[in-house]
């Protein structure tokens, strides 16, 4: 019995000197996540983007964003393919567009690499165009809402013409592989024409009041054609989202975080159960003594 005894004393105090260990570095983690989410929130080191291509030989194309593959399989803009939303850290980044085609893989190159700087606070539409060998990458800022009964419009030249743009009673001249400025428009159906020396092509986009819409112009040898695409861009909280998740704003996006904290909320999470398995260990051990304890003194009476 003594020796039980002495035993239990043993894991009981084994299991609070852990508990004390094992309990400083949850503060510290919790402590260093906790200024880890307010840096990112207010050192402004993430943007987001929104992928979207027309390269020559690539009918849909994986995302590769420094390496690491993000979106599989997008469209190109001929059949109105834009990616999710993806969160990236402020600054510089690779960005490589390659076939999702096996066949396409196998008999040559098959993959555009082009750079582009993530801005922070901000959602662009990066667009690659062009071919696999000359890829060009143009960046076109989405624009924060307006007010309840406004939109903005901005117009990417991906042509080899000289283009010009009619919304809203303004006009603006686009050189090729170039985009235009923000026209604010008004909430509803909005009259657009464009000019080149390809013919010319008028028609409607219906905006919408908090969205950010970007049209794209491509050329075939006849005519202009234009494709729309509507993003809201992501609120500045979403930006400072550590783990990944899926953030809805008139828009599911895939949030994916560039910056490499998921890995101390794991550790965090291992300290936190081994924390739970020392305290449980722990009472076990005075559980077993107060019985102990109890069965001597009964024994004793």
């Amino acid at each position: 019995m003594a020796v039980r005894s002495w035993a239990t004393r043993v894991v009981a105090g084994t299991s609070v000197v852990a508990l004390g260990v094992l309990t400083v570095p949850v503060a510290v983690s919790a402590v260093t996540l906790r200024a880890a989410d307010r840096a990112i929130q207010t050192d402004n080191r993430n943007g987001a983007i929104r992928v979207a291509h027309d390269l020559d030989g690539i009918a849909r194309a994986d995302v590769l964003v420094d390496g690491r593959r993000r979106v599989g399989a997008l469209s190109s803009i001929a059949s109105d393919g834009l990616s999710a939303a993806l969160v990236l850290s402020a600054g510089h980044h690779r960005l490589e567009l390659r076939s999702s085609d096996a066949t396409a893989r196998n008999a040559g190159p098959s993959s555009a690499v082009v750079a582009f700087d993530v801005v922070p606070d901000a959602t662009l539409a990066v667009v690659v165009v062009g071919s696999l060998s000359t890829p060009v990458v143009r960046v076109v800022p989405i624009d924060p809402p307006l007010g309840p009964s406004r939109a903005s419009v901005r117009v990417l030249n991906i042509t080899t013409l000289a283009v010009t743009v009619h919304i809203a009673k303004r006009a603006s001249s686009l050189a090729p592989l170039s985009s235009s400025g923000s026209f604010a428009v008004d909430h509803g159906v909005v009259a657009v024409q464009f000019q080149s020396a390809n013919g010319d092509l008028a028609t409607t986009v219906r905006a919408s009041a908090g969205s950010g819409s970007f049209l794209v112009l491509r050329s075939n040898a006849t005519a202009l054609t234009m494709h729309q695409f509507d993003v809201r861009p992501l609120p500045v909280a979403a930006l400072g989202v550590i783990d990944s998740a899926t953030v809805r704003h008139g828009f599911a996006a895939t949030v994916l975080v560039d910056d490499g904290l998921w890995l101390r909320r794991v550790l965090s999470g291992v300290v936190v159960l081994l924390v739970v398995l020392a305290t449980a260990s722990t009472l076990a051990a005075f559980r077993n003594e107060t019985m102990e304890g109890r069965v001597r003194d009964r024994m004793n009476f």
